[in-house]
């Protein structure tokens, strides 16, 4: 399935909505999460870290997204890296395989 910027767009706001007002930065694992996240601090108001770099605690909790999930494991893997003060959100589910309009085709 290909992911459109519109059908992202409108996907992303629909996932992210129910957060608004509960964290104070947000992060993503590597590449895709990278899209998410930059995506979720504008839309949400939220101070952006880059993957890996560590959140003082004064800008926490924080948000934790991914464009897809398959197994959850990137998502684990960062949740690690962050702590426990965070919450984890994807905004599409595989399968089906996922190609966003960011990717090589």
């Amino acid at each position: 399935m290909k992911v459109a910027w519109e059908e992202f767009e409108t996907r992303a706001k629909e996932v992210l909505e129910p957060y608004r007002g509960k964290f104070k930065s947000v992060t993503g694992p590597k590449r895709s999460g990278a899209i998410a996240s930059v995506f979720a601090s504008h839309y949400l108001g939220l101070v952006w870290f880059p993957y890996g770099r560590e959140i003082p605690s004064i800008l926490k909790p924080s948000l934790i997204i991914d464009t897809a999930i398959m197994s959850g494991r990137s998502l684990r893997r960062c949740k690690k890296m962050v702590g426990e003060d965070c919450e984890m959100v994807a905004l599409f589910k595989e399968p089906p395989v996922v190609s966003f309009f960011y990717e090589r085709k």
